[in-house]
């Protein structure tokens, strides 16, 4: 793995336990790694596309600026934490050095170093659906995946026929999940969440909930190979809402 280091960073900040110290700002010296893939994010040459330093150095001054902790430790938590939703970097290494303190003390320096790191995140498409009466099914599912990660509904929740023959119509979804989970846990949650919320599959004209892998993203939606071999990608629903959200799901050869 790459990363990016900044060193020597100062920030004032209002930081200490005792009383002279919540008087007014003292400096603080910061010393920062973002370990991440570059090939995989530099490898458009854009800078959108990889971890800008000049945007981590705004924004760890930014959230420094607005804190008055009296631990240093609770200081750099908060600050991995923040540069991790904000960057989304593989490890944090983080040392905050203390002048004021290390003066008086007669040290060269003092401080706190930390090291979090970070499961490797995914973007995963998913679809659901459901023929009970009401989208509560559907609601509840995206709630219980909110659990696995970071999920965002893609357009609205929409009652749709069914792709084959007659019988209830759908509550259909599309779904962006952000997890840390591999490929076959995604698929092994899911369908725990598909038996918690009733879906029983020796009744299969009654979905009360049914969870679908579409793609992944690796700079485009590309195919699951289980989506694109059972044909739910050609499904008249599935096909609506990609449609509906403008997204195109790259399916993979398979000759």
């Amino acid at each position: 793995m790459d990363e990016i280091f900044i060193e020597g960073l100062r920030v004032d900040c209002l930081i200490g336990v005792y009383d002279h110290e919540r008087d007014a700002p003292q400096p603080l010296q910061f010393d920062l790694r973002l370990r991440f893939d570059a090939d995989a994010r530099a490898a458009s040459d854009a800078l959108d596309d990889t971890i800008d330093y000049a945007s981590v150095v705004d924004a760890l001054r930014s959230v420094v600026s607005t804190r008055s902790d009296q631990l240093l430790e609770t200081l750099a938590a908060a600050c991995c934490r923040f540069l991790a939703d904000r960057f989304r970097p593989s490890r944090i290494e983080l040392q905050i050095n203390k002048p004021q303190a290390a003066h008086a003390l007669g040290c060269e320096r003092v401080g706190v170093r930390l090291r979090r790191d970070y499961p490797r995140q995914q973007q995963w498409l998913l679809l659901l659906g459901s023929n009970r009466a009401s989208d509560q099914s559907v609601q509840q599912a995206i709630a219980a995946l909110g659990q696995i990660g970071t999920v965002q509904l893609l357009g609205t929740i929409e009652h749709l026929p069914p792709n084959q023959g007659n019988g209830p119509w759908y509550y259909n979804a599309l779904l962006s999940v952000r997890t840390g989970l591999s490929a076959a846990a995604l698929v092994a949650a899911s369908q725990r969440i598909e038996q918690a919320l009733g879906r029983d599959r020796s009744t299969p004209d009654s979905v009360a909930i049914d969870i679908d892998v579409l793609a992944r993203y690796a700079r485009r939606w590309v195919a699951d190979a289980h989506a694109q071999t059972s044909g739910k990608l050609e499904q008249r629903s599935t096909i609506k809402l990609l449609a509906d959200n403008a997204i195109r799901v790259e399916q993979m050869r398979t000759d």
